[in-house]
């Protein structure tokens, strides 16, 4: 498993897990087809910028994204990852090793001090692999997310 640079090649691929109930099932739902382009530029870094965005690799067949981006916390300037795999992928432990690897990275070349995490209260395998990387748990809180009221988790890791 591999973690390569997000590239402007990879829009079907987002496309493929953005719009993919399974997968969004605890990210607010499925997207539409014509939120993907902004989505991908965002992951492209033309949006915002400082985004951290790679392709989960196995044996050269993409099978997930990371990333870290930028997220202003209670008016910090902080950053978040996330992470989705394809639905027939899920339960392989490959979001474990990519977040391993992310972090790794980040440790070495990134600007991030401290990362958050936020995945749905009742998404039970995010949480735990929070947990298992060494995040730790701050609160649980309600907040708007897609327009409707999303409880999570937040989960920080000073590196």
């Amino acid at each position: 498993m591999e973690l390569r640079d997000y590239t402007d090649a990879d829009i079907a691929f987002t496309e493929r897990l953005e719009t993919d109930p399974e997968v969004m099932k605890e990210l607010g739902g499925a997207v539409e087809p014509s939120e993907v382009p902004a989505i991908h530029a965002r992951r492209l870094g033309t949006v915002q910028g400082g985004d951290w965005w790679f392709v989960i690799e196995d044996g050269g067949d993409p099978v997930g994204v990371i990333g870290i981006w930028p997220h202003e916390i209670e008016g910090r300037h902080e950053h978040e990852v996330g992470w989705m795999v394809v639905p027939e992928r899920q339960g392989e432990r490959i979001a474990s090793r990519a977040l391993a690897k992310l972090l790794d990275r980040a440790r070495a070349e990134g600007p991030f001090p401290v990362i958050h995490a936020f995945p749905g209260a009742s998404n039970v395998p995010s949480n735990a692999l929070c947990a298992r990387a060494g995040f730790e748990r701050v609160k649980s809180e309600e907040v708007t997310y897609k327009g409707a009221p999303f409880l999570c988790n937040q989960w920080t890791l000073r590196l």
